[in-house]
C-alpha cells in the first residue's frame, strides 16, 4: 500500500478542532480540521508504493483518484432570519478529515506557532498547549490563521482510501493591534 507526503503552501483551513472539542460531528479528543481545496490549487505530493518514490505536482482530481477524503464544498444561502434556504455547489472541494494526534510520539507532528506575521519567535505546539480548556487552542480554532503551510502524511489504510495525518505545520496568527507598537522591539 502507498504513503503519501502531500505539501501545501497558503492552506485555507477551515472546520477546524485543534482542541479536540465534542461537538455533534467530533467525538471528545479528536483533533482535526479540514482544508479548502480550489480547483486552480496545485500542491506537490510525493508518494513512496513498493520501495520507490515518485513527486508529482497534484490538484483536486489527483487527490480523489488516490482515494483522499475529498468532497465537493456546498454554498449554503440563507434568509434575513439566518434559515437555508438553499444548497449548491460552490466550485471548490474540501479535504477532511486530516488528523493531529500526539499519541503514538513518534509519530506525532511538527506545528510551529507563530502569533502574528511580525513575530520572531515561535511556540511548538503539543498535546498539552492545545488541552480543550486552553486559551491558545481556542486563539487557533476561534480566530483562524493570516498563514499557514502544512505537510500532510497519508496512507492507505484499505484499497481506495487514504487517512491523514498531520506531519509538519507552520501556523501564523493574524496581524494584532500591539504589533504595530513594535512589542518586544529594542530601541
Amino acid at each position: 500500500m502507498a504513503s503519501f507526503y502531500l505539501k501545501i503552501k497558503d492552506a485555507k483551513v477551515v472546520y477546524k478542532n485543534f482542541r479536540g472539542l465534542e461537538t455533534d460531528k467530533n467525538s471528545a479528543g479528536s483533533r482535526n480540521f479540514a482544508l479548502m481545496i480550489s480547483p486552480d490549487d496545485e500542491f506537490q505530493i510525493d508518494i513512496y508504493d513498493n520501495g520507490g518514490r515518485r513527486s508529482m505536482i497534484a490538484n483536486y482530481r489527483d487527490l480523489i483518484e488516490q482515494g483522499w477524503n475529498m468532497r465537493e464544498h456546498m454554498k449554503v444561502n440563507r434568509d434575513a432570519n439566518g434559515n437555508m434556504i438553499s444548497r449548491e455547489p460552490s466550485g471548490d472541494y474540501i479535504l477532511s478529515s486530516i488528523k493531529v494526534n500526539f499519541y503514538p510520539e513518534k509519530y506525532a507532528p511538527t506545528i510551529r506557532y507563530y502569533a502574528s506575521p511580525e513575530a520572531k519567535s515561535f511556540v511548538l505546539l503539543n498535546d498539552e498547549l492545545l488541552n480543550p480548556i486552553g486559551e491558545l487552542g481556542k486563539q487557533i480554532d476561534e480566530n483562524g490563521f493570516a498563514q499557514c503551510y502544512v505537510c500532510i502524511r497519508g496512507y492507505n489504510d484499505k484499497p481506495g482510501h487514504v487517512s491523514a495525518f498531520v506531519k509538519e505545520m507552520l501556523i501564523v496568527g493574524k496581524p494584532s493591534i500591539f504589533d504595530e507598537w513594535g512589542y518586544g522591539e529594542e530601541e
